[in-house]
């Protein structure tokens, strides 16, 4: 195995790093690195690998004490977890005591593994989080991680058992033959759940439907050292022609790839494990040069601080998001990633200090075993307190909730009605002329669809809960087939999710140059995205002359009373203000 003179592998450091820069990349810059969040499943595809790696005497058939594996990942594991899980908590308190949410719940969760599936029964979607941003939403992770730790020695004990019938097969062979049908299955799984209409969260935080990272990983483990070191010592352009397509595909695909797109899962995450596999590969049968070039000082720095890092990078950007005005300003990601870089070197020294502590020890003696369980007991406590103060406000949002869902229910139904009764008169000559505006758009388009049919006649408006810009391609095909799309359109899309420019001109593309469209900006106070949604709206009207900006977060804000609690959804007056502003704005 190719190690330094300190023994760790070298360049799997640096891989780290690479993952760990894409993971709060895309945090912080979600709409130029869109596929940052591949850097999870580099991490598991490395989990993978060193899990295997780093046991060689368990997959030899040799004595495994699970007691002291667990023992060692917990130690690994918690302590920091717990420092930043206070923090986060005693935070919350100070910067935002009327945080509508009850935490206690969510902490649990991180604390026992299970918080993938807490997500999920939460329908608390990754790349939709408008209404469940949390300072842990990104902790997910380490369910995922606490799972397969568990797991693994019990693919061991099949293992061992199976070790006398497979050993005349090739004992290597098989065991990497059946990982890759493991991890085979797990990226059909993925693909086969996908719903194009459903939210993918099910699928994102599975750990069935991401265990194909793990599986590849351990499955890399299997193959040999020696004879490929050997072969690339001597063939170096044969190892480059390899590792550089490799890494150039990883970084198109964070550069590109879309978290909510069929092609995320029905291939592209999974060819991007595979290809962070192969670069892995290269990287332990390369030691040189690709070993060395990735054991840089400042990436193994950076690599062996990315547990840290992934801890604190969102809380961070939580509490920055929610503290300032507008969020997207360069100067705050500067100031994030300042934070992230003060928090990670003053936790790390404190978890070395703690670190060298005894375990245990006598009565008068500071030890671990009294400091991680205060720890865990200030953090419970902490979060109790949160849900305490929080009782008055998640009444309040709670009230004002039902009458925010009873409102979009009856608009709903108004709209239903409304559009039932110009598809039945779609077929009418008149049909092109009397539907001559068209509205598509989120649930803020739907909380003024009657005020809009009100203010504007011949408007046909089409509003949907949770829509995104990449969801609209078949209704606009639906609504040309039926004759409803009118010489005016009005977009209203950004709300639940920044978006790529590329699909925004898809969208302007196909509904063609001889329309007028009027896209409407985002108003979502302490929303990450909404500023980068705006900047993408404001360079699709720049670049296209049939498309008209209307500035509705610029003319919305100052007026809270327009809106229910959660800053966004409207209150009659505001829905009045919203489809005035839109008429006027359209010249109608």
């Amino acid at each position: 195995m190719p190690t330094s003179s300190r023994g760790h592998i070298l360049g799997l450091d640096g891989l780290r790093a690479i993952a760990i820069a894409g993971i709060v990349l895309y945090h912080l810059m979600p709409q130029q690195v869109p596929g940052g969040y591949l850097g999870v499943t580099l991490f598991f595809t490395l989990m993978g690998y060193l899990i295997l790696v780093k046991n060689p005497d368990a997959v030899q058939g040799k004595p495994f004490y699970a007691g002291t594996y667990y023992k060692k990942k917990f130690l690994r594991l918690y302590p920091l977890l717990l420092m930043v899980l206070v923090l986060s908590s005693l935070a919350l308190l100070v910067l935002y005591p009327s945080y509508p949410r009850r935490i206690l719940p969510e902490a649990l969760s991180v604390l026992f593994g299970f918080n993938n599936f807490w997500q999920i029964a939460q329908n608390a979607s990754y790349f939709t989080r408008l209404a469940n941003s949390s300072p842990f939403t990104h902790l997910w992770f380490l369910g995922l991680t606490f799972q397969y730790y568990l797991i693994w020695p019990l693919l061991l004990l099949l293992l061992n058992r199976l070790r006398p019938r497979i050993r005349k097969f090739g004992l290597r062979r098989v065991c990497f033959c059946f990982l890759i049908l493991l991890s085979f299955l797990s990226m059909l799984e993925a693909g086969l759940l996908y719903r194009p209409d459903h939210d993918p969260s099910r699928i994102y935080y599975g750990t069935d439907t991401r265990a194909f990272s793990l599986f590849l990983g351990m499955a890399a483990a299997f193959l040999p050292v020696r004879k490929p070191r050997a072969y690339f010592k001597a063939h170096r352009a044969a190892g480059l022609a390899i590792a550089i397509p490799a890494a150039i595909g990883i970084l198109t695909l964070s550069l590109t790839l879309d978290g909510s797109s069929a092609a995320n899962y029905r291939g592209l995450m999974q060819l991007a494990s595979l290809l962070f596999a192969l670069l892995m590969l290269m990287v332990i049968w390369m030691p040189s040069p690709l070993g060395r070039l990735l054991d840089h000082p400042i990436l193994r720095a950076v690599g062996q601080s990315s547990y840290l890092i992934y801890l604190l990078m969102y809380p961070v950007i939580f509490f920055v998001s929610h503290c300032s005005q507008d969020s997207s300003h360069p100067l705050w990601k500067v100031l994030c990633l300042a934070l992230i870089a003060v928090l990670t070197v003053g936790l790390s020294f404190l978890d070395r200090k703690l670190s060298a502590l005894p375990l245990s020890g006598g009565s008068r003696h500071l030890t671990r075993r009294r400091i991680y369980p205060a720890l865990l007991l200030v953090c419970l406590l902490l979060c109790a307190l949160q849900w305490k103060i929080s009782d008055r406000a998640i009444a309040a949002q709670a009230k004002d909730q039902a009458q925010m869902e009873e409102e979009l229910k009856s608009q709903q139904q108004q709209q239903d009605q409304r559009n039932a009764d110009a598809q039945e008169g779609s077929n009418q000559a008149d049909a092109s002329r009397k539907y001559s505006v068209t509205a598509i758009g989120d649930s803020v388009l739907l909380d003024a669809s009657s005020t809009l049919s009100d203010q504007i006649p011949g408007i046909y408006v089409d509003g949907k809960v949770s829509r995104q810009a990449w969801a609209v391609k078949d209704l606009i095909n639906s609504l040309k087939e039926k004759n409803l799309l009118g010489n005016i359109i009005i977009l209203h899309l950004g709300t639940n999710g920044a978006f790529r420019r590329s699909v925004g001109q898809e969208i302007i593309d196909q509904l063609g140059s001889d329309r007028q469209i009027y896209w409407v900006t985002v108003y979502a106070p302490g929303v990450a995205w909404a500023a980068q949604s705006n900047d993408t709206i404001k360079a699709l009207a720049d670049a296209n002359p049939n498309v008209h900006l209307i500035d509705w977060a610029n003319y919305a804000k100052g007026h809270r009373s327009w809106f229910f609690s959660d800053g966004i959804h409207l209150k009659p007056d505001g829905q009045k203000a919203y489809a005035k502003l839109i008429r006027t704005s359209c010249g109608l």
